[in-house]
């Protein structure tokens, strides 16, 4: 049986407290691959404490984001609870692009730019089931085009993160405009058959 991890003496705990805090706000401004320097800057300590605290980038991103992320769970139980279908799928969509866009770290998070590991990939893994199931409603009641797979979602979500990503500075609603065309595509009114190949 593991021994219980001791716990941290005050002005450890302290550290660790201001690291989680100046990680939150340089990832949110940089994205995951800022320089954890510039978190240790914000933190007021030095690289080592960040280290001794955090040995790795990865478990910075399994103490912040979890947490921060479980307000996909109440977007999907919105969209499941939404009596139209098509309007879930849609307000899903919206709620997990808005939530990326306030934040280039949950962005980078979401569009899974970094190898899959830790706590993280396990909120992603349970997001995934979600749209899982909201993509297998808006298709039941005729709206979504039967052809959309979740691969294709993965492949919209990387181009609207891309977008999110490119414009955040300079037009940070510029994803909705983006988003609102792949709607008008997704609907299964307007589905034409597609000679590509679904995605790997």
């Amino acid at each position: 049986m593991a021994a219980e991890p001791k716990p941290l003496r005050a002005d450890a705990a302290r550290n660790r407290a201001k690291l989680l805090a100046a990680a939150t706000e340089v990832f949110a401004e940089q994205g995951l691959a800022a320089p954890l320097e510039h978190v240790a800057r914000r933190a007021g300590v030095s690289i080592g404490t960040l280290y001794a605290h955090f040995p790795n980038r990865r478990a910075f991103q399994d103490a912040i984001f979890p947490a921060r992320l479980a307000v996909l769970d109440r977007i999907a139980e919105t969209a499941l609870a939404e009596p139209d279908p098509w309007t879930g799928f849609a307000g899903f969509l919206e709620g997990v692009f808005a939530l990326q866009a306030e934040d280039h770290g949950l962005n980078d998070a979401l569009a899974q730019r970094f190898p899959e590991g830790g706590e993280l990939a396990e909120v992603c893994r349970r997001g995934a089931g979600h749209a899982e199931r909201i993509v297998a409603r808006a298709q039941a009641a005729g709206r979504l085009r039967a052809d959309f797979e979740l691969a294709d979602l993965a492949v919209v979500t990387t181009a609207v993160s891309q977008v999110i990503r490119e414009s955040m500075g300079t037009a940070p609603h510029a994803w909705r405009r983006c988003l609102a065309f792949f709607l008008d595509g997704l609907r299964a009114e307007a589905a034409h058959p597609i000679p590509e190949p679904r995605p790997l």
